[in-house]
């Protein structure tokens, strides 16, 4: 009987996770975009930015592209 329950609860969550879209759908809506990390140390500075776009909405495909930036200090 116990056994049985586990089954239906464990149906009941993995039907109701697969049909909830409105929070996967925010969550996906909220990926694409500029996302930059910059920092000074006693080398230099440098700005690594990530760019993320969409490219097919229905397969849930995105581009993924890295630029970075790096300016050296010169001591003399």
């Amino acid at each position: 009987m116990k056994a049985l329950f586990l089954t239906y609860v464990s149906v009941a969550l993995l039907l109701t996770a697969c049909n909830s879209n409105s929070e996967s759908d925010t969550v996906k809506d909220f990926i694409p975009g500029t996302y930059i990390r910059s920092s000074q140390h006693e080398y230099g500075t440098e700005n690594d930015t990530v760019v993320i776009s969409l490219q097919n909405k229905s397969a849930s495909e995105y581009k993924v592209e890295r630029e970075m930036e790096v300016w050296e200090n010169v001591r003399r």
